[in-house]
Formats: C-alpha cells, sequence, structure tokens
C-alpha cells in the first residue's frame, strides 16, 4: 500500500569465540567469527584457530559473556582480549565445545521433528 513501509526484521546471531595462536589465545565476540579470524590472522605471523563459539542470543548477551568470560580467566591475562593458554583456559574450551555439540544436537533433532510433523499434517489433509 502507498505511503506504508516494508520493515524486514534480521535475525542477528553473535558469538563469544576462543581462538588460539601458540600458547596464546584470544578472547572476543563477533557476529561471524570466521571472518574475524581472517582479519586477525592477517597480521598474525602465527596460524591460528578458531577453538570454540558459544552462540550467543544478541550483542549484549555476547558483551556480557565476554566480560565474564575476561574476568574469569584475567590472571591468565597477557594484553587486551589474549591470554595465556592455560589449563584452567583448556578446560573451558572443552566445556564450551561440549555445549555447542549437546546445543547442535539439539537444533538437528527439532529439524527432524519438524519434517515429521509436516508429513503427518500433509498426511490428515
Amino acid at each position: 500500500m502507498p505511503g506504508e513501509f516494508l520493515i524486514a526484521l534480521v535475525r542477528v546471531h553473535m558469538y563469544v569465540y576462543i581462538m588460539r595462536a601458540g600458547d596464546k589465545c584470544k578472547i572476543g565476540k563477533a557476529s561471524n567469527p570466521e571472518r574475524r579470524l581472517a582479519e586477525l590472522q592477517t597480521g598474525n605471523p602465527q596460524r591460528i584457530r578458531l577453538l570454540a563459539c558459544i552462540p550467543c542470543k544478541s550483542e549484549k548477551h555476547a558483551l556480557e559473556l565476554e566480560r565474564v568470560a575476561h574476568r574469569l580467566f584475567r590472571h591468565d591475562g597477557m594484553r587486551g582480549e589474549w591470554f595465556h593458554f592455560s589449563r584452567r583456559l583448556r578446560r573451558f574450551v572443552e566445556t564450551a565445545r561440549m555445549a555447542a555439540d549437546e546445543s547442535e544436537q539439539a537444533r538437528r533433532l527439532g529439524q527432524q521433528l519438524d519434517k515429521q510433523f509436516l508429513a503427518v499434517m500433509e498426511g490428515t489433509r
């Protein structure tokens, strides 16, 4: 209709990530951790690897989680968002990976259930 505006809602996905370069790691946030990795790699002679990504429901949530992680590992801090890859950080990465795996499994199960539901609904028409 004339005079009306169509507003597209875009769902923003944010992540708190942990990347490793040698014995150092970075805890940060990004909407696209792979792109952030490529940006960081450009200025770093060491190979950087993405160790874990924690999905967040919003940018605010990601910022809060990032701050908590920075405080939690402040004794391992080097400079800014870079930390020594300590034993405690390794355990945190392992836990984050397990949680991400469980989240992905739940997402896949949800997709399968959706397909089954749609198949059942199609059969009742």
